[in-house]
């Protein structure tokens, strides 16, 4: 009878485990600092905003990359970041398949993407790998990104909700106006 018992209990454990082990991640793999883990007290990344307004859109400047590549490239920058700076990133093909999204920084956690702007307590910002040409699949999978943390967070779409990092950022390959369309057009 005990033999029964615990096979069945090992068999619960194991199916237990199965479970949670097949579940989808929404969050970084990496652990999320404390505050005392933490080398610059400037960018707060053990903080969650307090309210999200806005969504900053950025370019990396780079042919290629992932959030792991601009974790490491932040935290190695005179700006001083904890960690990526980003909130999500989408990749192009070289450095994550093409048009994938990957959290970035914890998406409730203050942002390091737009210190200069002030927008960083405000807002997510959002990655596209590239300099000036963008694939169809990113440009897809950012209209989603977008509509659902519009969604999310209550934002309405406009050229004041969805931002440039500046002028020349996410650079001259992506007609932002068309994309704020398109993002209007997916909520309804």
């Amino acid at each position: 009878m005990r033999k029964i018992i615990l096979l069945a209990l090992v068999g619960i454990v194991f199916a237990a485990f199965t479970v949670e082990a097949n579940q989808p991640t929404t969050k970084p793999s990496r652990h999320r600092p404390t505050k005392a883990e933490c080398k610059y007290g400037d960018d707060p990344i053990w903080q969650d905003r307090a309210v999200t307004e806005l969504i900053v859109v950025h370019h990396s400047a780079t042919s290629g990359g992932n959030v792991e590549r601009f974790a490491e490239y932040h935290k190695g920058k005179p700006d001083k970041f904890n960690d990526i700076g980003y909130h999500f990133v989408i990749t192009n093909g070289s450095g994550g398949p093409d048009g994938e999204v990957q959290e970035g920084r914890w998406e409730s956690a203050v942002g390091a993407h737009d210190p200069k702007e002030k927008r960083n307590f405000r807002s997510v910002g959002v990655c596209l790998v590239g300099e000036n040409v963008f694939t169809d699949k990113q440009k897809s999978a950012l209209i989603d990104k977008l509509a659902g943390l519009c969604k999310k967070y209550k934002i309405k779409p406009s050229a004041e909700t969805i931002v440039r990092h500046h002028d020349r950022c996410p650079g001259r390959g992506l007609d932002l106006d068309q994309i704020i369309a398109e993002v209007k057009k997916k909520i309804g």
